[in-house]
């Protein structure tokens, strides 16, 4: 039996036992969430999509999620109850989904909830050293007046996220101005995305994209033949981390 989770920095998700969740992240433990499944299902594989950084099972940091920084988990759960498990970073697991919907091995992702994050395959997913390819929401853009998660002010995440809406106070993009500078940030991020990976697909995908009119015209050189797509698969990283967990397992390998 298996537990699947996506932990963002907004909403918390989950699918066990033909059951469905989504609750607010902030009202979240996870390791005892975790435990509870354990316990009342006798869960021995668990799939996690988080937002944040991870490698090999431990979760380095993460800007908008507190208290798990360092935290070994799959060595936790595998030493106490002999529990399997898989955690990657959201925006891979939503890379993953979106391969598998657009049939492209050339393919970038574009995701704006909490934060700004991507993610990249060509192929096979884009890792990078440490498993920390496409943190595209610290990229240097400009300074703000106000501090990331991570600890600078000039991150773009601080101009094209729901966090950048909320530290101005802002629901959506109904401000004129504010969307103007989003938007601007946003067809920024496609540039660069487009011209230093370039994929066939960018797909854009989050909880901002969802709910808000979102202008998409990016300055792009005639070599690039890149398409931008807006997400169509439902629970993208729900169903990411649940294609790596069936990858792990038809190569021969637990989770």
């Amino acid at each position: 039996m298996k537990l699947l989770i996506d932990y963002g920095g907004t909403f918390f998700r989950s699918k066990c036992c033909g059951e469905y969740e989504k609750l607010e992240s902030k009202n979240i433990n996870l390791i005892e969430f975790i435990e509870d499944k354990i316990k009342r299902y006798g869960i021995r594989r668990v799939g996690i999509s988080f937002a944040g950084q991870i490698n090999n099972g431990v979760i380095l940091s993460s800007p908008n999620i507190k208290g798990l920084d360092g935290f070994d988990i799959k060595g936790y759960f595998f030493k106490k109850y002999g529990a399997e498990i898989l955690i990657e970073n959201d925006l891979k697991c939503a890379a993953t989904a979106e391969k598998d919907y657009f049939k492209s091995d050339y393919i970038a992702v574009i995701y704006i909830g909490t934060g700004l994050g991507g993610a990249f395959i060509e192929k096979d997913l884009i890792r990078g050293y440490r498993n920390l390819a496409g943190e595209l929401g610290h990229i240097p853009y400009k300074k703000t007046p106000f501090v990331c998660g991570c600890g600078k002010n000039n991150c773009l995440e601080l101009t094209c996220s729901g966090k950048a809406m909320t530290l101005r106070g802002f629901k959506d993009l109904s401000d004129n101005d504010f969307k103007k500078e989003f938007n601007k940030s946003l067809n920024y991020v496609i540039e660069v995305v487009s011209v230093m990976l370039n994929p066939e697909i960018i797909v854009l995908g989050g909880g901002v994209v969802e709910h808000n009119k979102i202008n998409i015209n990016p300055c792009l050189p005639s070599f690039t033949k890149v398409r931008v797509e807006i997400s169509a698969t439902k629970n993208a990283t729900l169903k990411g981390v649940e294609l790596l967990m069936q990858s792990e397992v038809e190569n021969g390998k637990e989770c």
